[in-house]
């Protein structure tokens, strides 16, 4: 069984199951804080913007402590996300693209991370370099699950961030079928509002530059 099948079933199913049940527990409010802490700041700020592409620099504390909170994402550790993610832009659309849109909806939507794939880590030399990086990539399981069982004893933070975590990775995989077609990859507007990211074609094009969505734009001034 691969890493990212384990993965799979040690984090993302689990908390699934757990969000079927615990849903009347959320609170609306709480479930807003959770969904900007996690998906907003802790996906595409951190881990796409701040890891993948190296695109803003923030204070050591802060980099410390939102990597921690992209681990709740679902989405994997930085080092694991910027190794996947680098691959998908060097390879993006080709034969080599994992999720490219060819292969269906399921495929390109999920299934691609039932498959053996694991790029080369020459990709991260850059973040190899953080020691609390690979400390965070060895116990992420473990971080995740023990900050998940923390947050029930308040209800419904426990609920709202389980949720969350739900709705953050199917976000990010959402994300990974439909900005990208036939042609390669596209501007989905709606998409990049509601998950505070890029305009794809245009990021894809250009991977270092922030882009043109403003709440990118007021995330990236406040945290950098």
């Amino acid at each position: 069984m691969n890493d990212r099948v384990k993965y799979l079933l040690k984090l993302v199913v689990p908390m699934f199951l757990i969000s079927c049940v615990t849903i009347h527990l959320a609170s609306p409010l709480l479930f807003a804080i959770c969904f900007v802490l996690i998906y907003m700041i802790g996906c595409n700020t951190i881990l796409h913007r701040y890891w993948a592409h190296r695109q803003m620099k923030m204070y050591g504390w802060a980099e410390k402590l939102f990597s921690v909170v992209s681990l709740f994402a679902l989405v994997g550790d930085p080092i694991s996300f910027s190794k996947t993610h680098r691959w998908h832009h060097r390879y993006a659309d080709s034969a080599y693209d994992v999720h490219r849109p060819d292969l269906g909806f399921f495929e390109s939507f999920v299934g691609w991370q039932f498959k053996q794939f694991d790029p080369p880590l020459t990709s991260v030399k850059d973040l190899l370099r953080q020691k609390y990086l690979l400390t965070l990539a060895k116990h992420q399981v473990k971080i995740v699950w023990v900050g998940v069982l923390l947050s029930f004893l308040y209800p419904p933070l426990g609920a709202s961030l389980v949720l969350t975590m739900v709705l953050s990775w199917f976000l990010e995989m959402l994300t990974n079928y439909i900005a990208h077609d036939r042609d390669g990859a596209k501007d989905v507007k709606w998409l990049a509002w509601l998950s505070s990211g890029p305009y794809h074609r245009f990021h894809h094009d250009h991977p270092s530059d922030i882009g043109r969505n403003p709440i990118v734009r007021i995330f990236i001034k406040l945290f950098s």
